[in-house]
């Protein structure tokens, strides 16, 4: 009964993702939907497009990073907390999670 829940609730976000592709909302959303059923890469693809979009939705960054990094893909992972670095500097929990990704 769950898996019927979850599956519609995809359907309906990726439903909402669809009609409107510039709410960063929706796409944030959706690929946290995604990721959670083991469906990373299509996830992964949602945020890239949405942060190409949205270069400064710092929520998109974060995703970015913990999704690259779970993937095992740390340069990728780098790259986007650097960003997010620059978006929000001197921030101490970002500072620790750009010189975690550098460390080998």
């Amino acid at each position: 009964m769950r898996q019927k829940n979850t599956r519609e609730a995809i359907q309906s976000l990726a439903k909402a993702a669809e009609l409107d592709v510039d709410n960063r909302r929706y796409q944030y959303v959706y690929a946290l939907a995604l990721q959670s059923v083991g469906k990373l890469d299509q996830a992964m693809d949602i945020l890239r497009r949405t942060h190409e979009r949205h270069p400064s939705d710092a929520d998109i960054l974060y995703a970015l990073v913990t999704f690259n990094r779970d993937a095992g893909k740390r340069e990728d992972a780098l790259v986007y907390a650097r960003k997010l670095q620059t978006l929000i500097p001197d921030n101490p929990a970002i500072e620790q999670l750009v010189e975690a990704l550098t460390k080998p």
